[in-house]
């Protein structure tokens, strides 16, 4: 019986503490933990996945995507990579929900007058961009790949590091085959 003036609906929503790993798209790893990760710092997780590893382990990296299923945690991870992101006088962060945008016009006006960017071009230090949702951004402006190029093109890349979610399949290949380009 639910005590009167409670509502009889809750919205719970879940956030899993789990640790989280990253593997490289071109390595193998291995599900065998009931289709979940195989813990890589277990015994035999280190034999079954070698190549996954904690996210610390690759923030010097200067551009990571992360891809995945809808769903898997992706925005969680990468909100918790944000948050650990240790700023400083040499070092900042942006974060862009590119789910919100719906032109390829507002999302280059923004990337362009963005107050934390334009100080960080005129400026000497290293600044990290978090992008959050692209397969999203894709549903409405199909030339976001295009234009985060063209905008990135522009930028000093030498002190820019980037940080990508996307669903597997969404991923463009040509976002992958430019960014490798410009970040090496």
């Amino acid at each position: 019986m639910i005590p009167h003036g409670q509502n009889m609906f809750m919205s719970v929503e879940k956030k899993y503490q789990w640790e989280r790993f990253w593997c490289p798209s071109d390595k193998s790893y291995s599900l065998a933990d009931g289709g979940f990760l195989v813990d890589p710092d277990s015994s035999w997780g280190k034999s079954l996945n070698p190549f996954s590893v904690k996210f610390q382990q690759l923030s010097d990296i200067p551009c990571l995507i992360l891809l995945g299923e809808p769903g898997m945690g992706k925005t969680s991870a990468l909100e918790k990579a944000y948050s650990e992101f240790q700023q400083n006088e040499q070092k900042k962060k942006i974060w862009f929900d590119l789910r919100s945008y719906s032109s390829d016009d507002r999302l280059v006006h923004e990337l362009n007058s963005s107050l934390e960017i334009q100080e960080w071009i005129k400026g000497k230090y290293q600044l990290t961009i978090f992008f959050d949702s692209l397969d999203e951004c894709l549903l409405n402006v199909k030339t976001v790949s295009t234009v985060l190029i063209e905008v990135l093109k522009k930028w000093p890349i030498d002190r820019l590091g980037a940080r990508f979610g996307c669903r597997s399949l969404d991923w463009p290949k040509l976002l992958d085959e430019e960014l490798s380009v410009l970040f090496g």
